[in-house]
């Protein structure tokens, strides 16, 4: 027959078509890895139906060129007989190949297409020459997929996985608010500190309870170490509910702060956390005071020179002891009330207070520091 074609489309494997021949019985097709068809390199196939014009070898050595011919076979009177081989045609057998594990990727807001290691035993291979690669899902938090499939000599398709994570410890930057991740969990118990803003000229901020990083939702549980230190613009801010501590000096020199909304949850408010917010006259749910209703730390120097403030209320029922120079300087500060579980009251913690005329509570006090 014409027209024989010899083609791998699969590893390990060849396909051999040829022309169909009128009147034909069968064919014999032999295939060998020598263009001379010697007899230890050669097998041979009946075909013993004339309409088959297609043969698929299979169990063939991969990256191997192989030889094929045909030959036409006829029955005259009960007796077969086979026509000349076609001049042979060759192909060279694909060969599959492997993908090394893929490193784990750093969320950044940008697709992820991590450079590939793929092998045929100790060669590697050449991406577009030897194979071809498609993401999926390669862009936010979670798990990433990679489709390599082979071309050239190579065929079959292997898909991969990899993670995408924000670890703990990086910061990211959502609608011009910085978080840093304190636990990367993503299966909803993640966490994040604010850290700060893109710029300190905001004049208002909200921290809501949650924020999305990347598809995935994380608690806001803190106001980062010096977040908003000397954001002299800032005049409001809203504190959302899962947000427990305000760590050191997170307000410090916020001169023109006011009103700072929520802390209904905040249990630890740090040294210098809001040190010089000469303007501030209410934290948490009530205007004109400041309200902490689940508070139980108040560390040192926390509300120093707040001078505009005039009532604090400490209700919460774990408050055993107000920080040295906590509301040191509040000089306009008249009342304080619902001291009911404190137990000590350190050094200078009232110092300076000139306007104080009322300390309601402190049943439990033990211990007042010096110059309290």
């Amino acid at each position: 027959p014409e027209a024989v074609s010899v083609i791998s489309e699969a590893a390990g494997q060849l396909t051999v078509n040829w022309e169909k021949v009128d009147g034909a019985a069968g064919y014999k097709l032999q295939y060998s890895t020598s263009e001379a068809f010697t007899e230890d390199t050669t097998k041979t196939i009946a075909i013993t139906d004339g309409n088959i014009i297609s043969k698929i070898l299979t169990e063939l050595t991969k990256g191997t060129i192989y030889y094929a011919r045909v030959a036409v076979c006829i029955n005259v009177d009960d007796v077969e007989y086979s026509g000349v081989y076609s001049a042979p045609e060759s192909a060279k057998v694909k060969s599959t190949f492997s993908v090394k594990t893929i490193a784990t990727q750093t969320y950044s807001g940008s697709y992820k297409k991590p450079s590939l290691t793929v092998t045929d035993g100790s060669e590697v291979l050449e991406l577009n020459r030897d194979y071809e690669v498609s993401y999926s899902n390669n862009k936010y938090i979670g798990t990433a997929k990679v489709t390599i499939t082979g071309i050239g000599d190579y065929a079959g398709t292997v898909t991969e996985s990899f993670k995408i994570i924000a670890p703990k410890g990086n910061t990211y930057t959502v609608s011009s608010i910085k978080y840093k991740i304190t636990n990367a969990d993503i299966d909803g118990t993640g966490t994040v500190s604010v850290v700060g803003a893109s710029s300190k000229s905001i004049t208002s901020l909200t921290i809501n309870s949650t924020v999305t990083i990347g598809n995935c939702k994380y608690k806001i549980t803190s106001i980062g170490e010096k977040a908003f230190k000397d954001y002299t613009k800032l005049k409001t801010v809203s504190i959302g509910s899962n947000v427990t501590t305000i760590y050191s000096s997170g307000f410090n020199g916020c001169s023109a702060l006011t009103t700072v909304k929520g802390c209904t949850e905040v249990t630890k408010i740090s040294n210098y956390a809001f040190y010089n917010c000469k303007k501030l006259t209410r934290v948490g749910g009530y205007t004109g005071k400041v309200t902490l209703p689940a508070v139980k730390t108040i560390g040192s120097n926390a509300f120093r020179n707040c001078v505009a403030v005039t009532y604090v209320n400490l209700s919460s029922k774990q408050l055993t002891s107000i920080g040295e120079s906590a509301f040191r300087g509040c000089t306009r500060l008249k009342t304080v009330a619902g001291a009911t579980t404190v137990t000590t009251i350190n050094t200078s913690a009232f110092n300076g207070c000139s306007a104080l005329t009322t300390v309601k509570g402190c049943t439990k006090v033990t211990k007042i520091g010096n110059y309290a």
